[in-house]
């Protein structure tokens, strides 16, 4: 199951991209009783966590608690089965950042959790990136005026709104938009 390669996606743990891609809440059950845990679910009044509780944890907690085998997961809707048709169907239309503002990074946290779902999520989140990303290209040259539809570009008429991209989406904008302007710089001054 884990056939994505360790050094593949390895940020540092006290990044703030990282510290909020982990703070999505992931729905689990307990499978065993977790002595002194009773205040992650304060509605059941007790001390210890019993076994075969379901409760939704931040996923850097329900990651430590599957690695022990103190806990089962499940994968949150926002990426299960319905949203991975949509993606696949048009990923250029869906507002990542609704289903969640670092969608690839916390993808890929679930991509290594062991649910049935996890291989479908590892194999979407390329397509889905691949996808943006041209669209993404495509549409800012447009809108910037650097390419016009007479030159014989590939455009559907769909751009992706800034606030439909998630961070590392937004990240990539507005690099691309700084190395534009170098250049365009760069190619005035000759």
């Amino acid at each position: 199951m884990n056939f994505l390669a360790p050094i593949a996606y390895a940020p540092h743990p006290l990044s703030l991209e990282e510290i909020s891609a982990t703070q999505i809440k992931i729905p689990c059950r307990t499978m065993v009783e977790l002595k002194g845990f009773g205040y992650l679910d304060p509605s059941l009044g007790v001390t210890d966590l019993p076994a075969q509780t379901e409760l939704e944890l931040p996923l850097w907690t329900v990651r430590a608690l599957v690695k022990k085998g103190y806990a089962t997961v499940r994968v949150p809707h926002k990426y299960g089965g319905r949203y991975r048709d949509i993606l696949k169907a048009d990923p250029t239309v869906v507002d990542l950042n609704r289903i969640s503002p670092h969608f690839y990074q916390t993808g890929l946290h679930l991509a290594w959790l062991p649910t049935k779902d996890s291989e479908e999520i590892a194999e979407i989140l390329p397509e889905v990136f691949k996808e943006r990303l041209l669209k993404l290209s495509d549409s800012y040259g447009y809108v910037q005026g650097l390419r016009s539809a007479d030159e014989g570009g590939n455009d559907s008429g769909t751009v992706i709104k800034d606030s439909h991209l998630d961070t590392l989406e937004k990240s990539l904008l507005e690099s691309s938009k700084k190395g534009a302007q170098a250049m365009a710089m760069y190619f005035m001054r000759r």
